[in-house]
């Protein structure tokens, strides 16, 4: 099977308070794999696309902003580690370069940067965010999609953070960003790593915004067909993500990794086959639990998750990040709670969904005083480690 199609799928907006009607509440979700460019995609139409533009345009976030919060804030600050090990690696110095991020957001990064020296820094962003970095964080903003005419000159560094993966045509904007580097320039992407999550079928993984869905295999081709040499790239130690860093030379002084041998045809066709394994799983247990009368909780679960799922009940949605209480997630007409409210009020059963996040979840849960006899929790994790036959886990490197 070359698509696998979900015909009515919740259109994710994000967080939000009230919800704007410009957006569409489902669309068909298309995905299937590219044999020419070896990629897993997802084929949009005319009226996705126009949201999205219109999304970006004002600013869309599915999850909180990096620097925005306390673990937005640990997020921003663990990638800019990376983004330093890249030019440490290639021994090069922040005091000496001009630096430019795509899809800058509120401009944390780029305010890492200026603490640490850089030469000169910008920040590119369609959406409202640039303004307000631009104030936060005293820095300067282009408001553009990229490729923009309005940046005039070359830089020494280009980088961008979730932002490929929703790029329609990602080796335009590859070699667009190589384009725009000075000799001996480089590249940096980190873009979130799919290979594991599509093997085990976890249900988070898609979304209407997220057009590509790279593995280390397809990524590494890209920025090899956009030109970049010396290419390096590196699993997160805390989630799954992929760094991944590239020079723009004439004259490589070192040979690229080996790419791995298998294509993702294989991931693709085990991420159809567990995915709907895994819905009519979860399905089941729903039923179950409904049928005795309990009330059901989800802990940070995406959007789709909640489409996709019928629940004769509405069930409560919890989330720690204090950015989101009391605001919607697309899909369900309960506000998002803190979860300290689970000790006060507590839930029959709740399932986590986030499964990079599984135990530490666990953990702070336990920490605030609910347990197995407060609540029935489920890890979503294990459902899908189950169903696979595959443990998952991050990157130990």
């Amino acid at each position: 099977m070359n698509k696998f199609i979900l015909p009515n799928l919740i259109f994710d907006v994000g967080i939000y308070k009230k919800r704007d009607n410009r957006f569409p509440l489902r669309s068909p979700f298309i995905l299937y794999y590219d044999a020419v460019e070896d990629l897993i995609i997802q084929k949009i139409n005319d009226k996705v696309r126009r949201a999205l533009k219109i999304y970006y345009s004002l600013g869309g976030y599915t999850s909180t902003p990096l620097g925005e919060g306390e673990y937005a804030k640990k997020q921003g600050d663990d990638i800019f580690k990376v983004i330093k090990r890249s030019l440490l690696e290639e021994k090069k110095l922040i005091l000496k370069m001009s630096f430019l991020e795509i899809g800058a957001g509120y401009g944390y990064l780029l305010y890492l940067l200026k603490k640490e020296g850089a030469k000169e820094i910008l920040g590119l962003e369609p959406g409202k965010e640039g303004t307000i970095g631009s104030k936060k964080y005293k820095i300067p903003f282009v408001q553009d999609f990229f490729p923009s005419k309005l940046l005039i000159k070359k830089f020494d560094y280009i980088f961008s953070y979730a932002v490929l993966e929703h790029i329609e045509n990602p080796l335009f904007i590859l070699k667009e960003i190589f384009k725009n580097l000075n000799n001996d320039g480089m590249v940096f992407l980190a873009v979130p790593d799919c290979e594991k999550k599509m093997m085990i079928g976890d249900i988070s993984i898609i979304s209407h915004q997220h057009l590509n869905y790279f593995t280390e295999n397809s990524l590494r081709k890209l920025m090899e067909k956009a030109g970049f040499k010396n290419i390096k790239i590196v699993e997160s130690k805390k989630r799954s993500a992929l760094f991944a860093w590239g020079i723009k030379e004439q004259s490589p002084k070192k040979i690229s990794q080996s790419q791995k041998s298998h294509s993702d045809k294989l991931i693709f066709k085990k991420f159809t086959i567990n995915f709907t394994i895994n819905i009519n799983a979860i399905q089941s247990l729903i039923e179950i639990f409904e049928r005795e009368g309990k009330e059901i909780g989800l802990y940070a679960p995406c959007a789709n998750l909640i489409g996709l799922l019928n629940f004769k009940n509405r069930p409560r949605i919890f989330q720690r990040d204090k950015f989101k209480h009391s605001k919607y997630i697309s899909g369900c007409p309960r506000v998002i709670e803190a979860p300290e409210r689970l000790i006060k009020k507590p839930v029959d059963v709740l399932f986590i969904a986030p499964i990079d996040y599984d135990k530490e979840i666990r953990n702070y849960l336990e920490e605030i005083g609910l347990n197995e006899k407060k609540a029935k929790i489920i890890s979503m994790k294990g459902i899908y480690e189950n169903n696979s036959g595959i443990k998952y886990k991050v990157s130990s490197k």
